[in-house]
C-alpha cells in the first residue's frame, strides 16, 4: 500500500513539471538572436543568413554569445 502513495506523488510531480515546461517555450521564442548594424534577427534567421554567432537578447546589458556549428 505504501508504494501506491509514492507512485501517486511521483505522477503528480511529473504532471506539474510537464505543465511548467509547457509554459517555457512560449516565453523563450525569440530570446536567441543576432544583430547587424541595422537590426536584430531571430535565431532561425541568423542560421539562414550564415551568421556564425548569436547572442542571448534578453533584457539588460549582459549578453551571452553562442556559436553556431
Amino acid at each position: 500500500m505504501e508504494g501506491k502513495g509514492h507512485l501517486k506523488c511521483f505522477i503528480t510531480i511529473l504532471l506539474v513539471l510537464g505543465l511548467v515546461l509547457e509554459q517555457s517555450p512560449v516565453e523563450a521564442k525569440a530570446i536567441w538572436c543576432c544583430a547587424n548594424d541595422h537590426q536584430k534577427y531571430h535565431f532561425n534567421r541568423c542560421v539562414d543568413l550564415g551568421i556564425g554567432s548569436v547572442e542571448y537578447c534578453g533584457t539588460g546589458d549582459a549578453s551571452v554569445t553562442m556559436d553556431i556549428a
